[in-house]
């Protein structure tokens, strides 16, 4: 069992604006000098509660481990769960399925990313490791129309000219089992292209932003707009720039069917100078309107949108303080408030009495803080965080199973210069579920690893040679003296997949192996 101990932090207030009662919290949990806690993400759940997840390392067992906190309308924690694999696991995002359990997606060491499902007390129902490239980071997850999930975010890949930076986007079905996964390129090496948010629309489509580089050099990153079909085929992509870099990090489908996204700038003359930005679009990407938007000193990151039940668009950020900004349909501002001792606030949500809930934190701690419509947490309109004397334990670790499935690419897009595209082809190992030796025959240990393993044969079964392949079908290590128990060193392998070819018997078979 793993314990984590937090001290938990909280002040809350009730109050009615406009005749409506809404609650208005702070919920801050610290750990001890022997912690550290990564930016959550929040989300207010079915029965208006709230679901927390984060990521939270612990230096006496060296793992950092996925960390779950579903906590009540006055923020009062209900229960908490923990995760992984026994090594670094960061928890990128988590939201709430239709059937109220949870969708959780995060990297096992940043080389294979993970997708969870719990029921609704946070217990594991199924995981998937899924086989990218390296250094998978997801950026945006969500359920879509047909019960299924799909996740956007950014890989180390080779895409015909392209290595570095590239986009993944993976539709699975509702058991997690991947339908197709799509990698769009930045068309030029050198050059890359990366996700933060992704969207269904109306129609069934996908729409995704974030950023790519085009021709690297004064006007280096423009921010991207891609629109996939169903099926994860591209039907257009735009790109757009004003500053320096340019990256939208969230979009929106407006209930006017139009398109809003927001995005981050800095100006090619100051270069340290960071705006945020809002564009509005038509369904095909052209362009409406922009405005940018800046503080006082220059430093303003917008990082999440919202369309709000009245239709009013509300950012969250972060830069010198945190702040929520209220906006029209014309980008006008209509509040804004800033909150300069929460920390970053990484994720924000409407919620079903028009307050918002901010998932924040900083240095030793992770925040929950629930607000009223116009951003306020307390009457007076400030806000303080109060120690109360009592502490709480997170309930036994839950060990996620590594390898479940492995993505294999669809198809991809190089982007151009003018934001067109056209297909390629993207060669990836011919590996079949099938392959996949389960338990009861053969066991690598330990896996992962970081300098060697040894191989167990089970059953009186006789290997005769081995393959190892890194995940783009190269030739790493072959050996066929004595291996049954041999110690195989890899302490030379570069951190990632690799895949174990084993003759047995005088038949294949591949185990996949974590280098770490």
């Amino acid at each position: 069992m793993r314990n984590y101990f937090l001290i938990i932090l909280a002040i809350f207030i009730l109050q009615s604006t406009n005749g409506i009662a809404q609650s208005t919290f702070e919920k801050a949990f610290v750990g001890d000098l022997d912690f550290i806690y990564y930016y959550p993400v929040v989300e207010q759940t079915f029965d208006s509660c709230f679901i927390l997840g984060t990521s939270l390392y612990n230096f006496s067992t060296q793992s950092l481990d996925w960390f779950l906190i579903k906590i009540d309308s006055l923020g009062d924690t209900l229960w908490t769960q923990s995760f992984g694999v026994g090594y670094d696991d960061f928890l990128f995002n988590v939201i709430q399925s239709s059937d109220s359990g949870f969708i959780l997606v995060g990297s096992v060491g940043f080389n294979c990313m993970m997708v969870a499902k719990t029921d609704q007390t946070g217990i594991i129902v199924w995981n998937k490791c899924l086989l990218i490239g390296e250094s998978d980071k997801c950026y945006s997850l969500l359920e879509t129309s047909d019960g299924g999930y799909i996740i956007a975010g950014e890989t180390n890949r080779l895409i015909g000219p392209s290595w570095g930076d590239n986009i993944f986007v993976v539709k699975m079905d509702s058991n997690g089992d991947t339908l197709w996964t799509k990698l769009i390129g930045a068309g030029s090496s050198g050059n890359e292209a990366r996700a933060r948010s992704i969207i269904e629309d109306s129609d069934g489509n996908f729409i995704l932003t974030g950023s790519v580089t085009i021709n690297p050099g004064p006007d280096d990153e423009n921010l991207l707009l891609v629109k996939l079909n169903s099926g994860g085929d591209t039907i257009w992509t735009k790109n757009y720039g004003q500053g320096m870099y340019d990256i939208g990090t969230s979009v929106i489908e407006k209930s006017d069917s139009t398109l809003l996204i927001l995005g981050n700038t800095i100006n090619i003359d100051t270069i340290s100078d960071t705006k945020t930005f809002l564009l509005k679009t038509d369904l095909s990407g052209d362009s409406i309107w922009s405005r940018t938007y800046s503080n006082f000193d220059n430093n303003m990151q917008g990082l999440q949108l919202s369309e709000m039940q009245n239709g009013k668009n509300v950012v969250s950020g972060s830069g010198s303080s945190s702040f929520l900004m209220n906006v029209d349909d014309q980008g006008d501002t209509l509040f804004t408030q800033t909150y300069s001792y929460i920390g970053r606030v990484n994720s924000f949500q409407g919620t079903a009495d028009n307050g918002f809930i901010l998932g924040c934190g900083g240095q030793g701690f992770i925040a929950c803080i629930k607000t009223d419509s116009v951003g306020n947490v307390c009457s007076s309109g400030e806000s303080s965080i109060t120690s109360l004397p009592f502490m709480t334990s997170i309930p036994e670790y839950h060990e996620l199973h590594v390898f479940s499935t492995e993505a294999s690419i669809s198809s991809n897009t190089l982007l151009t210069s003018k934001g067109c595209y056209f297909s390629d082809s993207c060669n990836t190992l011919n590996i079949t579920d099938q392959q996949i030796i389960e338990s009861d025959v053969v066991e690598i240990y330990p896996n992962p690893t970081c300098l060697n393993f040894r191989i167990n044969l089970k059953n009186q079964l006789q290997i005769t040679s081995i393959a190892v392949f890194d995940v783009y079908g190269n030739l790493v290590l072959s050996d066929t003296k004595n291996l049954e128990g041999k110690l195989i060193d890899v302490s030379s392998f570069e951190s990632g997949i690799y895949f174990i070819e084993l003759n047995v018997n005088a038949n294949i078979f591949v185990i996949k192996l974590i280098k770490v």
